[in-house]
């Protein structure tokens, strides 16, 4: 029997195989969701943290060694909240998306790690011995962060950052002085390397405990 399906329903559905799916994310951001991101940045303008809730995983303590106690990961169009958020001048939403025009849209894993009592800012003996440290006070330096490895991957493809920074995070202590207590690290990667609905974000520690965050970038803007 003759097939009755039409020749330009069969070129379309071919078509429409061919097409690679597209990125959960919201890039390149538009105009409208410049605006959007505005709008919302006014309205979170005394803290972004509620509006980045979903963007954040917390991880649980471990046993023993340093605390990762949470990963973000911040869309383009998040950053935007964030940073309108921040604004305090006068700012308007015409004046946001011309600012955006020819900006980059990148992807931003944030990692809070923090020190624990058994990954102390006092360096124990093996760890002196093993780093050859000279200070006297045995005190571990802002940059220990840089002994951590990290990885990020767009469902199974791993994935190289385009910048990687971080910084001692510093607590006032009861007399004054200034007590190292973790880092925030940042890792930039273009928000094209992401194409898939799932990335995973894992960090190595020092130790060799390894822990991981995925993250569903259908459900984030």
């Amino acid at each position: 029997m003759r097939s009755s399906t039409s020749p330009i329903l069969l070129i379309l559905a071919v078509s429409l195989l061919a097409v690679p799916p597209s990125s959960a994310l919201d890039y390149p951001l538009s105009d409208t969701s410049v605006r959007s991101a505005y709008f919302l940045g006014q309205r979170y303008k005394a803290s972004s943290a509620e509006f980045l809730g979903p963007y954040t995983k917390y991880l649980p303590a471990p046993k023993t060694g340093p605390y990762i106690e949470n990963v973000q990961l911040l869309t383009p169009f998040a950053q935007l909240v964030r940073e309108y958020s921040r604004r305090v001048e006068d700012y308007s939403a015409q004046q946001a998306q011309l600012d955006h025009h020819g900006r980059e849209d990148n992807i931003i894993f944030t990692v809070k790690i923090l020190l624990t009592p058994t990954y102390s800012r006092i360096l124990s003996p093996s760890e002196m011995s093993a780093s050859n440290a000279s200070n006297s006070q045995n005190l571990r330096p802002s940059i220990f962060w840089k002994n951590f490895e990290f990885r990020a991957f767009d469902d199974e493809s791993k994935r190289e950052p385009l910048y990687v920074s971080g910084k001692g995070d510093i607590s006032r202590g009861k007399y004054g002085n200034c007590l190292l207590i973790g880092a925030t690290v940042n890792l930039e990667f273009p928000a094209s390397d992401f194409s898939s609905q799932r990335a995973t974000f894992e960090v190595t520690g020092p130790d060799g405990q390894t822990v991981h965050a995925d993250f569903d970038l259908a459900s984030l803007r």
